[in-house]
């Protein structure tokens, strides 16, 4: 498990903003058991510092598997508040392994409304595996999804990927009237 702090400065003990020649974000992976860092001082500043837990990325996936798929999505760059987002996920096999899509693999898609108090819009749903059972070598296939689009008006993040480590793909979305 990681956990991460990303902030856009780095400021002196003063609190001044310092110039971007230093880092940006601190990053420490947790072994199992307790890490200790008891004499650890950061000083952050400035209006955006984000920090959290994230899983360590899984390893490089075998050719071959749903995990190996690339997914790129075809989506416009501006949307309207309450509507239907329609959009096409392209999901590419670049190995020279065929992927079996059986059992069927599920996907979350979800748009998370940044423009006033964050709302979100979130589906965990399955491939439509009826009619495509296999993805050859090479094989690019695209799949036709829709999802509702929060109330919210204003900047706007969607995501899509394969659960639960599969391919991944995102956008910035603009959410108007």
């Amino acid at each position: 498990m990681n956990f991460q702090i990303l902030f856009a400065a780095h400021c002196d003990s003063a609190g001044l903003v310092q110039p971007s020649k230093y880092y940006s974000s601190v990053k420490l992976t947790l072994p199992r058991g307790t890490l200790d860092l008891s004499n650890l001082s950061l000083k952050l500043c400035g209006d955006s510092i984000i920090s959290g837990f994230m899983p360590v990325p899984p390893p490089t996936p075998a050719p071959g598997t749903v995990e190996s798929l690339t997914a790129n999505v075809v989506i416009p760059k501006t949307v309207k508040a309450g509507s239907l987002l329609h959009y096409q996920v392209v999901l590419e096999n670049q190995s020279d392994k065929a992927v079996d899509l059986q059992p069927c693999p599920v996907y979350q898609e979800g748009i998370a409304a940044l423009g006033g108090p964050i709302q979100t819009s979130s589906q965990i749903l399955e491939l439509n595996c009826t009619t495509v059972h296999l993805i050859k070598p090479h094989q690019k296939i695209t799949y036709e999804m829709v999802i509702p689009v929060p109330s919210e008006t204003g900047p706007a993040k969607f995501s899509w990927q394969v659960e639960p480590e599969g391919p991944y793909a995102g956008a910035g979305l603009a959410v108007g009237q």
